[in-house]
């Protein structure tokens, strides 16, 4: 059986550390991730968390095994009775550093060959340090990490839990959300993320860039210049009648409101409650880390509830056609769950003649989801 080992700390396994273990597995029989500890160093994650994560995120499991070791990497791979170490490496200064290892490996226990892996051009860039920087931003660290390690990383350096509300409009989200905020604040700091609140806040901002999306959302749906509240009212009569427009609208809208969520996310602790009905539609699921309350009622307590709104039963139609069915958005984000083998899907039936016990059954999986890691 061929063997090798990819060794590293994968204090924050990325993505390139993903790639490389694939591409050592199309070569090799059997990959072993040797995750070096040395005691002078201070990590973020645990050895048994370090561990998990890369047998949650391998491609190819039953060709990994994670060990962990402390000492020479060279003794490690002599007592493995392993002869060849995979490094991976993004840049000329990684090289000239990998073979100086590779040197030193040799004086202390011949025969031990290192196989080089360039790294993936796209995943060039990625590391377990941006990884950690950003997520003290508020970036999107989805694309460099895995969602558990992503998770992970809030917590351990955010102290945050993001839980996303949806479901289709009319359906009870902001009063769901609320019980939630009332019942969680007793035990812990929650931030109310409100998406359609934040997308009205971007037809008042004043600051250039809001200025230019004011400008550029005029231009693509034919608008001639009002206050706010008059375009986004004229907006919605078109986007509410064709699903093409909607896209195009959510598509220009996407990063303005990106950035105005991290601005009010950052330097929050505790828990988030991003709270939308077009979370599923806009792609916001990795922001949540599919951990998501998908809030349900009946057709003639929704009707009622948009009545209330004082919109017409022909508006109604309009908005409900235009926006995927709870069902459709529980297809989603399952699909998204197995893909990314992350998240939790909470249904939650809401309704006026919910008991207390119903509502508990909801604080409790939201809990679980909280500190599933």
């Amino acid at each position: 059986m061929k063997t090798c080992i990819y060794p590293g700390s994968f204090d924050g396994l990325t993505y390139g550390h993903i790639d490389i273990i694939d591409r050592a597995c199309n070569t090799f029989d059997k990959v072993i991730v040797a995750i070096g500890i040395n005691p002078s160093k201070k990590y973020t994650f645990s050895v048994e968390e370090r561990i998990k994560f890369i047998k949650k995120s391998a491609k190819r499991p039953y060709k990994v095994e994670v060990i962990s070791f402390t000492g020479l990497l060279a003794d490690f791979a002599y007592q493995q009775n392993v002869k060849t170490i995979i490094k991976g490496v993004r840049s000329n200064q990684d090289f000239d550093y990998e073979r100086l290892l590779h040197e030193v490996t040799v004086t202390q226990q011949a025969g031990i060959d290192t196989h080089i892996l360039i790294a993936d051009q796209k995943l060039s860039h990625v590391s377990s340090s941006a990884a950690k920087e950003l997520c003290k931003h508020q970036g999107l660290v989805h694309e460099y990490v895995p969602y558990c390690v992503k998770a992970a990383l809030e917590h351990e350096i955010n102290n945050q839990f993001i839980l996303g509300v949806t479901g289709s409009i009319g359906m009870g989200k902001s009063y769901v959300t609320q019980q939630l905020i009332e019942h969680f604040s007793k035990q812990m700091h929650v931030l109310h993320v409100d998406l359609d609140a934040i997308a009205h806040e971007l037809y008042t901002r004043t600051e250039p860039v809001y200025i230019d999306f004011q400008n550029t959302v005029k231009d693509a749906f034919g608008l001639t210049v009002g206050d706010s509240v008059e375009m986004r009212k004229k907006l919605g009569n078109i986007v509410f009648n064709d699903e093409t427009a909607l896209a195009k609208l959510n598509n220009l809208a996407r990063q303005p409101l990106l950035t105005l969520m991290r601005q009010k996310m950052y330097g929050f602790q505790g828990l988030i409650l991003l709270n939308g009905a077009l979370l599923v539609e806009a792609n916001f699921l990795p922001l949540c880390n599919n951990n998501v309350v998908v809030v349900n009622t009946g057709i003639t307590e929704q009707i009622e509830n948009l009545k209330n709104r004082g919109l017409t039963i022909q508006q109604i139609q309009r908005r409900i056609n235009c926006q995927l069915t709870n069902n459709q958005k529980i297809n989603i984000i399952n699909d998204a769950i197995l893909n990314n083998r992350y998240g939790t899907l909470i249904p939650y039936s809401n309704s006026k003649v919910n008991n207390p016990e119903v509502f508990a059954s909801l604080t409790e999986q939201v809990s679980a989801a909280m500190y599933l890691r």
